[in-house]
């Protein structure tokens, strides 16, 4: 039989995974019992309801094992090794917990923060994570790497009194932080590496959140809800300068709060919140440059919880935020590509106590973290969103030589 009869196969075309993600939920903050000792006990908690279906949320691990004391707070951040670490509030103490190789760590109170209370954290290069928090009324600084926790630094250093931190870490490591100052809730700006604290012209609000982007030419954006009306504003350092605060919002006669901010790759930045529309809170979104149209998110008959914003890897836009859908709570996702319509909302998790302080973040394998407070005496729950794949079909080609 000659070469020309026969028929050569070839097979290519291997599977690769796409990735969505998605989470968050957040809400207000409740009162702490006087400090008590800490004493650590395994998850022992009623698991809710969750999402089903390819990919989705993970059944919640309880992260902070403290039924003794309230637990709330948490801050959450994702590290370039894919790490997850978690910082919250307990008997006014901050506690340190991260996940690596599929288990927690025991919960370890971080030495030196004495009272503190509002933590923020972000991930920088080297894997490390960086921490600013309150304690005292004044703004603190540290960082954490696989030696520990360093020294805190005293980022304010003021008398009028600073709350409401927030971080953000870019390419090169440089540390970038936002705070509330004094009674006139005036923004205040902190680049640590620089070792300035400075307020930021015509900016005064509640609530900040900062992100940065950009290598030669950085970008810091800043969003808050206004101070003498009810709305969310944002500005933007770059070159040297800060812009004037610009209207998100724009709704004077109804109640917007609780802002959270990210910027994607261009440095274009996306922005959700709390809005109050026919007496119910609902979750809104808008990017920039325009901030036009806003989109409502949510859909509640009862109201909802603050937000959670982050963007993974594929620059899909992940929002998760709360439900007050009594008698039980929920937390929803929704998830928007560069080219898509949002999807969603789904379900992340469903539980019959009231859920508090909702966190996001997104990994670089794709796996979407989101952690919470729940119950009056709170504890840290914790869930991840597996990524969706598709796989394309094997395809074999006839080669006739």
């Amino acid at each position: 039989m000659s070469s020309s009869n026969l028929w050569r196969t070839g097979a290519s075309l291997l599977a690769f995974g796409l990735v969505v993600s998605v989470l968050g939920v957040a809400a207000t903050a409740a009162a702490r019992p006087a400090r008590a000792r800490r004493v650590w006990k395994p998850a022992l908690h009623r698991v809710g309801k969750q999402a089903s279906g390819g990919g989705g949320w993970s059944s919640p691990q309880n992260v902070s094992g403290s039924p003794e004391i309230d637990s709330e707070g948490p801050t959450l951040a994702v590290t370039d090794a894919g790490a997850a670490h978690l910082v919250w509030e307990e008997g006014n103490e901050l506690y340190h917990s991260y996940r690596a190789n599929g288990s927690w760590t025991d919960p370890d109170r971080i030495s030196g923060t004495g009272n503190g209370e509002q933590p923020a954290l972000a991930a920088g290069p080297e894997n490390t994570v960086h921490l600013v928090y309150v304690n005292n009324s004044d703004i603190f600084y540290t960082s954490w790497s696989v030696s520990g926790w360093g020294i805190p630094q005293n980022l304010s250093q003021t008398t009028q009194g600073s709350d409401s931190p927030y971080i953000a870490i870019d390419s090169d490591g440089t540390i970038h932080v936002v705070a509330v100052e004094g009674p006139d809730r005036r923004l205040q700006y902190a680049n640590v590496d620089e070792g300035t604290y400075l307020p930021i012209p015509n900016a005064y609000g509640e609530g900040p959140a900062i992100d940065v982007t950009g290598t030669e030419t950085m970008t810091v954006r800043i969003a808050y809800r206004d101070a003498t009306q009810p709305d969310i504003f944002t500005l933007e350092h770059a070159s040297g300068s800060w812009s004037l605060p610009e209207s998100v919002t724009n709704t004077p006669l109804a109640f917007s709060t609780a802002p959270d901010l990210r910027l994607d790759e261009s440095g274009r930045g996306h922005i959700v919140w709390q809005e109050t529309i026919s007496a119910t809170e609902q979750i809104q979104y808008a990017q920039g440059a325009t901030w036009t149209p806003v989109v409502t998110l949510s859909d509640s008959s009862v109201g909802t919880s603050l937000p959670a914003l982050a963007i993974d890897g594929w620059s899909t836009k992940h929002v998760i935020w709360g439900d007050e859908a009594f008698p039980s709570f929920t937390i929803l996702h929704s998830w928007r590509g560069d080219a898509d319509g949002w999807q969603g909302p789904e379900l992340v998790y469903e539980g019959d106590q009231r859920l508090r302080d909702v966190a996001l973040g997104a990994g670089p394998d794709g796996l979407l973290h989101a952690a919470w407070a729940e119950g009056s005496l709170g504890e840290i729950l914790y869930a991840r969103r597996t990524p969706r794949r598709v796989y394309l079909p094997l395809v074999l080609m006839n080669v006739e030589e």
